[in-house]
């Protein structure tokens, strides 16, 4: 427990070392030894342990105290119902900190409270409002109300103006009504718009369903959305459906760090957004068709999406200023209808870091060709079967077949998905429109061979185990 100092010089009034006060004698002791230290320098921490479980039940003898240079944290004081004795309290500098206090009722002994560094309220079970911080107007770095089951009013003037100026704030496990920011903001700023003025940041589930409540007829969203999560919440973010009032954005749709999410389902009624659409970080999402009606954006990125497997989804009709495909280790089809278009309009394109058939925008470009740069003059010449080879994938030997006899062949090459020439084969070695080559010697990857008769007439993909 908290013990007395007599080793104090005389007129040294206040503790020179952060405070710990563990049973009710421990504050009386404390108050009893510094009744003058009405400017506390040091932090104040007050906790139970086993032995003491229980036992502090009045905080009336710390009513001289008027600020603290340091902290003020509560942490498993089971049986305090009020904070009656710290009203005359103005300024606590690091934070505030109200933690596992199950019987505490009301915040109004803090009523004087105007200014702290940091406010947490977490896991008080009793609690219903915030409203007992009368006096507060200045929460300087963070705000943090989680786990409060019966937390609903949390629209205090500080906590509003934390949020305005987009201070760091955690807040979720609270009843409706304090259950997010997004949901606090609008209780602060109660507004008649259809939409919102500014960009939306969506950080939980409850926050999704707070902006469609808010909102139910801004079809075309004239800012940008943005949905993440915080280490904290990672995973709340599991249903996009709240969203199908959406049909366009004028601004950014973007996700990033969505720990849970497979799939868009929601979005099948966007149809353009204006900047950019982004996929960014989200390990679970292995449907993308909730966007499959997107018509038009600046940018589309797919990026670490590890689940993903096709671009199929994507509408073959969409238009992207640039697209970009990058460290999606489970994405091979990427030859999509979309993907395909783009390849060829010769708009940019950055594609790297994806699973089989999707290393490059070479490798798209020659899947989604089949045959590349095949001559006109050259169709009646090509005969029914195609150029194929066995087996594929393959480790040592590779049969190539139907090679077109009436075809000149004066060069066959292998060429890797950067367009790197790797093996030039020797055409005179082709029999019977057959051709046994061995690759035994080249690295796994994606290869394309191409049969040629001074201009490219067939180009056929293999994978080297």
């Amino acid at each position: 427990g908290f013990a007395i100092q007599p080793e104090l010089d005389a007129g040294e009034d206040c503790p020179s070392e952060d405070v710990v006060l563990r049973s009710q004698a421990d504050i009386e002791a404390f108050a009893a030894q510094f009744p003058n230290c009405t400017n506390i320098p040091v932090g104040i921490f007050i906790t139970e342990d086993e032995s003491t479980r229980g036992d502090i039940v009045d905080l009336s003898a710390l009513s001289f105290i008027e600020s603290i240079d340091g902290h003020l944290a509560f942490f498993k004081v089971r049986d305090l119902t009020s904070l009656t004795g710290l009203e005359n309290i103005t300024s606590v500098t690091d934070f505030v900190g109200l933690n596992n206090m199950l019987s505490l009722e009301d915040l109004d002994g803090l009523s004087g409270l105007q200014s702290t560094g940091l406010l947490q309220v977490n896991k008080l079970g009793s609690l219903t409002a915030l409203d007992g911080l009368v006096s507060l107007q200045t929460i300087e770095n963070e705000l943090v109300l989680i786990n409060n089951p019966n937390l609903s009013n949390c629209s205090i003037d500080a906590v509003c103006a934390v949020l305005a100026m987009g201070k760091p704030a955690r807040i979720l496990n609270n009843l409706e009504g304090c259950s997010s920011t997004f949901e606090i903001e609008q209780i602060c700023n109660p507004a008649e718009d259809v939409c919102p003025t500014e960009d939306v940041i969506l950080r939980s589930q409850a926050d999704i369903e707070a902006f469609a409540a808010a909102f139910p007829n801004c079809t075309n969203l004239p800012v940008g959305l943005f949905l993440t999560e915080d280490n904290a919440i990672s995973g709340s973010i599991v249903d996009l459906t709240p969203l199908s009032f959406l049909e366009s954005i004028d601004g950014h749709l973007a996700f990033f760090k969505l720990g849970a999410l497979t799939s868009l389902n929601g979005l099948e009624n966007i149809t353009s957004v204006t900047d950019f659409v982004g996929l960014n970080r989200m390990p679970q999402l292995v449907d993308i068709s909730g966007i499959a009606n997107l018509e038009s954006t600046g940018l589309l990125q797919l990026n670490k999406l590890e689940a993903l497997t096709s671009t199929s989804n994507l509408n073959s009709q969409l238009v992207v200023d640039e697209l970009v495909i990058i460290n999606n280790t489970n994405l091979s089809n990427c030859a999509s209808p979309f993907v395909c278009s783009h390849v060829t309009s010769g708009r940019p394109i950055t594609v790297r870091n994806n699973g089989a058939f999707c290393v490059s925008a070479e490798a798209i470009g020659f899947l989604c060709s089949g045959l590349v740069g095949k001559q006109e003059n050259s169709l009646e010449e090509v005969e029914a079967a195609p150029l194929g080879v066995y087996p594929n994938p393959v480790r040592s030997r590779l049969a190539v077949k139907n090679i077109k006899s009436s075809i000149k062949v004066v060069d066959v090459k292998i060429v890797d998905t950067f367009g790197n020439v790797v093996r030039e084969v020797d055409a005179s070695t082709i029999a019977n429109g057959q051709l046994n080559l061995d690759v035994s010697g080249l690295r796994s990857g994606v290869y394309y061979l191409h049969i040629s008769n001074g201009t490219l007439i067939e180009s056929v993909s293999f994978m080297k185990l």
